[in-house]
């Protein structure tokens, strides 16, 4: 808990990251720019106004004030908030992130000052960004809760759209791609290119939004090459070639073969993990 937070911090929640190239419908910089109306519940223990931002990022830099206000505490209510289209400036034609919404719940003084007035399209400011905040930083037993966020084009909010497990999995392997998790789970064939080269392939099941970052969970002997009757350990891997639909490995440590010998990569421990991130 903190009642009284130095003039430059602040805590963000950051909701609605959409990439800029999903945005170019919405016409902006130009008089048919469209709206968009944000809706969700939410519930906390603090009651009053909180404001909340539209961003555009990238070489837009620009923000969009509005508020909303919990009536009553530890109680579900419905918000609805609508965006003004922005006719000045337009959205740029890009993978990376073009719009958030930007709550932040607690702020130090620099960003609780401001005076821009509500839902028109300016500058990013800092002044502005928590002119009214619900302080969710005070005490141990502050708490905020949101869900049935739903972000739409036009004035009006819909239901909650409810789509399916396999849809929202989908989308979500576009950002983050766990390929393997667990003991005993093989995750890619490959070849000896050489004695002590292994190299191996493999390919992600929806294009990432950009080449991603490679990472893994490691220990000696959490990876086995099953080739020609034994086990080879393989104790660090080098990702090579990423590219937004897989990619591959070239691994010389901890591995000694036969030039020409296929073979397939297997866990071996319960704590492995390979996974891939283009989060924006």
């Amino acid at each position: 808990a903190d009642t009284s937070l130095p003039a430059s911090h602040y805590s963000i929640l950051r909701l609605g990251l959409i990439e800029g190239q999903d945005l170019l419908g919405l016409e902006y910089g130009t008089g048919s720019a469209k709206a968009l109306t944000l809706s969700f519940w939410v519930k906390s223990n603090k009651t009053g106004s909180q404001t909340i931002l539209g961003v555009t990022h990238s070489s837009m830099q620009q923000q969009n004030k509005q508020t909303f206000t919990i009536n009553n505490a530890n109680t579900w209510e419905k918000k609805e908030i609508t965006f003004a289209g922005n006719t000045a400036t337009a959205m740029t034609d890009i993978t990376t992130m073009g719009l958030s919404i930007d709550i932040l719940l607690a702020a130090g003084s620099s960003y609780r000052g401001g005076t821009a007035p509500l839902n028109v399209w300016g500058s990013r400011t800092s002044a502005d960004k928590a002119v009214d905040t619900l302080d969710i930083a005070s005490s141990t037993s502050d708490y905020f809760q949101i869900t049935g966020v739903q972000l739409e084009v036009g004035s009006v909010a819909t239901e909650f759209e409810h789509r399916s497990y396999g849809e929202e999995l989908a989308l979500c392997q576009r950002y983050y791609y766990e390929l393997v998790s667990g003991d005993n789970k093989y995750w890619a064939s490959g070849h000896y290119y050489s004695a002590g080269l292994f190299a191996a392939t493999f390919s992600f099941p929806v294009t990432m939004r950009t080449a991603p970052t490679a990472g893994y969970t490691t220990g000696v002997s959490w990876y086995l090459i099953y080739t020609a009757g034994v086990a080879d350990n393989l104790d660090a891997i080098s990702f090579v070639r990423l590219h937004p639909n897989g990619g591959g490995i070239d691994t010389t440590t901890g591995t000694s073969g036969t030039q020409g010998n296929g073979g397939s990569i297997k866990t071996n421990n319960p704590a492995c993990k390979i996974y891939f991130d283009a989060e924006l």
